[in-house]
């Protein structure tokens, strides 16, 4: 039998195994660009479930100061009414408090009412806010209590400001 035409073009100057073939090649750029996929889609899904859960906690202390302003009383005592406060006796705190910190502070950052674990930390911002009864600026931050992350929202209220917290 006789070799056809292209058999007398073959090179042989190369191994069988020192070339890195066309398929090899493929496959790990295939396999490169499927971890570097991977990758990107985990960052961003992390940084997505980040913002929407730092939405949810500043959406749900918003509320409670929509619900500290339409219904003040018996909240913190001494501001806004004549209920009980969360020291007496007889006193439930509202559904919607179960998860929120809330502290008052006056005009010159002097703690009025803390929570029961303790102090908010006060910062400028909330000493520019507490200090202007008339604001209606906010001031959110993320803090550390005792180790564990909280989101912090000051507002405007009475003669100084309130400050809630919620982990």
């Amino acid at each position: 039998s006789t070799p056809c035409a292209a058999w007398a073009t073959r090179c042989d100057c190369h191994e069988p195994g020192d070339a890195v073939t066309l398929r090899l090649k493929l496959v790990l750029a295939l396999t490169l660009l499927a971890a570097a996929a991977t990758a990107a889609i985990g960052v961003a899904s992390y940084v997505s479930t980040e913002r929407e859960l730092q939405a949810t906690i500043d959406d749900s202390l918003d509320a409670a100061v929509q619900r500290l302003f339409e219904h003040p009383e018996g909240l913190i005592p001494g501001f806004g009414g004549e209920g009980h406060g969360p020291r007496d006796p007889g006193w439930e705190r509202p559904r919607s408090f179960e998860q929120v910190l809330v502290q008052v502070i006056d005009a010159d950052g002097t703690v009025l009412f803390a929570p029961e674990s303790g102090q908010l930390p006060v910062d400028e911002a909330d000493l520019q806010i507490a200090s202007s009864p008339t604001s209606l600026d906010t001031a959110r931050r993320d803090v550390t209590l005792d180790g564990e992350p909280y989101r912090m929202v000051t507002v405007s209220y009475g003669d100084g400001a309130v400050q809630l917290a919620r982990s």
